[in-house]
């Protein structure tokens, strides 16, 4: 007996829940399982963050705060990211900055002020609850794309032809820097808001 498929097969269709579901759980399962500081940028991404929380402002190249990364440091001891490397970082040197690793600071500062949100409000907790609290913020980006995605792969499932672009001016939500309502704002306070957290 011959058979051929069929032409038209229709693709799977999964709903979007369970998608996100999955999602959540694979991205949880990082968040908490994966012990902390254990990607080699993860320190420098960090550092970047906790900056971005406690100077208000997108902070220069070559800053950093000694009584912070001492504190990470010793958190990444804790939890083993040194383990097989040529010794551990020197906790009380006075004259140099603690090594924790990379530094991020010269990349772009959207992600960063958006993981500071948070650890502005919850500076006093642990150094090492701030990481999961920045990782959780990864963690909500990470289905927000997911979300975008799909809702591209709909526009071009519908559509026979299709142009997105972005929002007019009376749409909420600003789309070059993601800000709710600042384009509203007199031009003098938008250029106060916006210039700490521009290249």
């Amino acid at each position: 007996m011959n058979t051929t498929l069929s032409q038209t097969t229709q693709p799977i269709k999964i709903p979007i829940w369970l998608i996100l579901f999955i999602a959540a759980l694979n991205g949880l399962v990082y968040v908490f399982l994966v012990p902390p500081w254990q990607h080699y940028d993860e320190p420098g991404n960090f550092e970047y963050v906790w900056l971005m929380a406690n100077l208000n402002h997108k902070p220069e190249i070559g800053v950093y705060d000694q009584e912070m990364r001492r504190e990470m440091a010793a958190s990444m001891v804790e939890h083993n990211f040194f383990r097989g490397m040529n010794g551990l970082p020197n906790l009380i040197s006075m004259n140099e900055g603690v090594w924790i690793g990379i530094a991020q600071l010269n990349d772009p500062p959207l992600y960063y002020f958006i993981a500071s949100l948070p650890l502005r409000l919850l500076a006093h907790v642990d150094i090492t609850l701030q990481l999961y609290l920045t990782r959780l913020v990864s963690w909500g980006l990470f289905l927000l794309t997911i979300l975008i995605a799909r809702f591209a792969a709909e526009v071009r499932r519908v559509g026979k032809r299709y142009y997105v672009q972005t929002p007019n001016r009376h749409f909420w939500i600003e789309p070059h820097l993601l800000t709710p309502l600042i384009h509203f704002l007199p031009k003098s306070w938008q250029k106060k808001l916006v210039r700490p957290f521009t290249l």
